[in-house]
């Protein structure tokens, strides 16, 4: 399951009956998101040429 799928199953946990996710949910979320692009990047599915890391990458093109 990848991030958007988990958070799009924990906003819609009938369990819960709420109609929001919690900052946790958002930031466990984020979290998910940076580890699938690191891992992504790191197999080579972003750039076979690149040079760096996947957490290089990842905080050169989300931490602005």
């Amino acid at each position: 399951m990848n991030s958007i799928e988990w958070l799009e199953k924990s906003f819609n946990d009938p369990y819960k009956n709420r109609p929001f996710i919690t900052k946790e949910e958002f930031e466990q979320a984020k979290l998910l998101h940076k580890q699938e692009t690191i891992e992504a990047w790191e197999m080579g599915r972003f750039n076979i040429h690149a040079i760096g890391s996947g957490e290089e990458y990842y905080n050169e093109t989300y931490k602005k």
